[in-house]
């Protein structure tokens, strides 16, 4: 039902030349468009339990080393599904979360306090 209206106002942005707000209009429609996907391959509430078992169990997860003790970049492989990040300084893992869901911002503060906040107990 949004689809259509969804589609012109990413056009009206894109010749409006905001790229800001036309990127999250498609992004919201692609995420419409998988769940629709997903809603038809799995129509009840236990075939969806079943495919997200592994997700929730947390299997299958990459982990990416940042390492505190020195200087480097942070590299996500592009084929990289559920991410966590490993902190590490020296021989010392210090804390892993869970990295943002795929396409949400990377808010660094936001990391951060998560990072403090499983370091410390909280979370």
């Amino acid at each position: 039902m949004l689809a259509r209206p969804a589609r012109l106002l990413a056009s009206a942005l894109e010749r409006a030349e905001r790229p800001s707000l036309w990127s999250r209009t498609l992004g919201i429609l692609y995420v419409q468009a998988y769940a629709m996907g997903v809603r038809d391959a799995v129509p009840t509430l236990e075939q969806f339990r079943e495919l997200v078992a592994p997700i929730t169990r947390k299997e299958g997860i990459d982990s990416i080393e940042v390492r505190l003790d020195r200087p480097g970049s942070l590299n996500v492989p592009p084929t990289a599904g559920q991410v966590e990040l490993v902190l590490a300084y020296g021989s010392d893992r210090i804390a892993s979360v869970d990295a943002p869901a795929p396409r949400q911002q990377w808010d660094w503060e936001d990391v951060a306090q998560l990072v403090v906040n499983t370091a410390l107990g909280r979370r």
